[in-house]
């Protein structure tokens, strides 16, 4: 559905409330949504008006910031305890209430990534505005800082080689990025289910994302009878509610905290 045709969550915050119940659990991605997208991917951090409110909100309900990012790095930005934290597209989760999860990555896999990034390095020297990222389980070729259009799509066409070349790779997309990641059924979708599957009492899902790696999300929220938000204006999406920015996100998770007011996620 067209993100202008779905209703604010702003404004329909009291129904989506109704809807959650006492118990729910909140899902967020990082970029885009907990914080503006900038050129360079290290200088997104959140604030501590951001903190305060997962903070609150994880004192009564599971909160899990679900990100493409390594996992020890989302923990360094976000840098708030008692959060689940899912790293990758969801390959590393850990946090309270949860065991310690990591998809193991075959040696030729990993080989393939580390190939792949040797290759693109090579052919994208050209192009200052493109910035790539070797994570442990993918490679990410960011474009945030392309100088034209041009420059852009000649970093996605490498991004495109790559992953045709080499085996046991998959090439994804999203805002101003294009990724890398091992050919496997995989993805934030899975990583919700993995949590909702490890917590305890069982939760209604609230998802909150801006980009195409969240609509496996979304999808998953859906079946779970749970609420999926979009963040911005993308041109399709499986989400039921909107929210026009970062800063909408922020008043939406400070009015709904209050909302729980009789949660208590100290307690099992």
């Amino acid at each position: 559905m067209h993100p202008a045709s779905l209703p604010s969550a702003l404004v329909e915050i009291e129904r989506i409330a109704t809807i959650l119940g006492h118990g729910p659990a909140i899902f967020l991605d990082y970029d885009g949504t907990l914080t503006p997208l900038v050129p360079d991917p290290k200088a997104a951090r959140i604030g501590a008006g951001e903190r305060s409110v997962l903070r609150s909100l994880a004192r009564k309900v599971p909160v899990a910031i679900v990100s493409g990012r390594d996992l020890d790095e989302l923990k360094d930005l976000v840098a708030v305890e008692g959060l689940i934290y899912s790293g990758n597209h969801g390959w590393e989760i850990e946090g309270p209430g949860i065991d310690r999860f990591e998809r193991p990555l075959d040696e030729k896999t990993q080989h393939s990534l580390e190939q792949a990034f040797a290759t693109l390095d090579q052919a994208t020297r050209h192009l200052p505005g493109i910035f790539l990222e070797l994570k442990r389980f993918s490679i990410a070729v960011h474009t945030r800082g392309a100088r034209s259009e041009a420059e852009r799509g000649a970093a996605n066409a490498e991004a495109v080689k790559a992953a045709a070349q080499l085996d046991g790779l998959r090439l994804t997309s999203g805002k101003e990025i294009a990724e890398l990641r091992p050919l496997v059924a995989w993805d934030k979708g899975r990583a919700v289910e993995h949590v909702l599957d490890s917590v305890v009492p069982p939760r209604i899902p609230l998802y909150i994302g801006d980009d195409r790696t969240d609509e496996d999300a979304f999808a998953v929220v859906a079946q779970r009878q749970g609420v999926g938000v979009v963040v911005g204006h993308p041109a399709d999406t499986g989400a039921r509610f909107s929210l026009a920015n970062p800063r909408e996100v922020l008043e939406f998770l400070g009015t709904l905290t209050a909302s729980f007011a009789c949660c208590d996620n100290s307690r099992p």
